[in-house]
């Protein structure tokens, strides 16, 4: 059974935020990579948590929601 949104929204709109969402992870994910390329090792560490947490929270604060709502959007699933 879905897990029940905290919000709800129209499907269209629901999508959008969803590839927005997606984007950002992706984005964020370049971040690490240019890090590895050119961070110290010694600093990468706090980089790579802090985009890891980002990430996190996009996943767990939006797109779980969203999937929650309409888990047909879920390309997991």
């Amino acid at each position: 059974m879905p897990r029940r949104s905290r919000f709800e929204m129209e499907k269209q709109h629901a999508k959008a935020m969803r590839d927005l969402a997606l984007g950002a992870i992706t984005d964020l994910t370049g971040i690490s990579a240019i890090g590895r390329e050119h961070v110290v090792a010694e600093e990468m560490e706090p980089l790579r948590y802090a985009v890891g947490r980002v990430i996190g929270r996009i996943q767990t604060d939006i797109l779980d929601d969203i999937c929650g709502h309409h888990p047909e959007l879920d390309d997991l699933r």
